[in-house]
């Protein structure tokens, strides 16, 4: 899931139905994913290099395991 401009609007939101669903157990993404998701499905966060800042950082640790 990204912003690249070769992907189309179509493939940005069929990669995240199929996400949301739980058709595609895996999503990689930017940064920019994790600012305000919140799905209780969301089982880790995996950074691959350091974050811009911590507020970055705490945003994307903060989407895993909010199912309890």
């Amino acid at each position: 899931y990204n912003g690249d401009k070769r992907t189309s609007d179509e493939e940005r939101q069929l990669a995240y139905q199929q996400w949301i669903s739980g058709a595609t157990k895996v999503l990689i993404a930017t940064t920019a994913f994790s600012a305000g998701n919140d799905y209780a499905h969301v089982r880790m966060v995996i950074h691959m290099d350091r974050p811009f800042d911590m507020v970055d950082y705490i945003q994307g640790q903060g989407r895993a395991g909010r199912d309890g």
